[in-house]
């Protein structure tokens, strides 16, 4: 049985979205690489068919009646998204750079561990800036990406 978060822990989702903003405003983000794995469920090596995006939001299926689960998953990978932009611009502070290094190693863990399943993780491995993701990772990313597209 794949391992789900409980009712009372606070989902992944919304735990980076309160790290970006600390690290935008030049804070500690609040998160290790290994906490932020072990969140993920991506701390072994076992693969479980879940996707990135089932990790950040905690639950399968995903709820889609909850209009503040969306907002929170919809602003959150606009945020991961633009903190990337940003960090290709030079425009991050150091905490963000920390930060958009641990969501690239969770991408990467991801996409090694369970292959293309996920277009989040994809887009992400994709985009992200050269020396965050390995060429060959994102070579192979992209590849598998276009496969799916047709």
């Amino acid at each position: 049985m794949t391992e789900r978060h409980k009712p009372n822990e606070v989902a992944p989702i919304y735990q980076v979205r309160d790290a970006l903003k600390r690290a935008k405003a030049g804070q500690n983000c609040g998160l290790t690489q290994e906490n932020l794995l072990g969140m993920l469920h991506l701390s072994g090596d076992q693969p479980d068919q879940r996707t990135l995006m089932d990790r950040f939001v905690g639950t399968s299926p995903f709820d889609v009646l909850n209009p503040l689960r969306q907002m929170a998953v919809s602003r959150t990978a606009f945020g991961v998204i633009n903190l990337l932009r940003r960090y290709t611009d030079g425009f991050t502070t150091p905490q963000e750079n920390e930060l958009a290094g641990m969501l690239a190693t969770a991408a990467i863990k991801q996409f090694n561990r369970e292959g293309d399943i996920c277009p989040l993780g994809t887009y992400l491995l994709t985009n992200a800036p050269d020396n965050l993701v390995p060429e060959e990772v994102k070579q192979r990313a992209a590849i598998l990406d276009s496969l799916r597209e047709h």
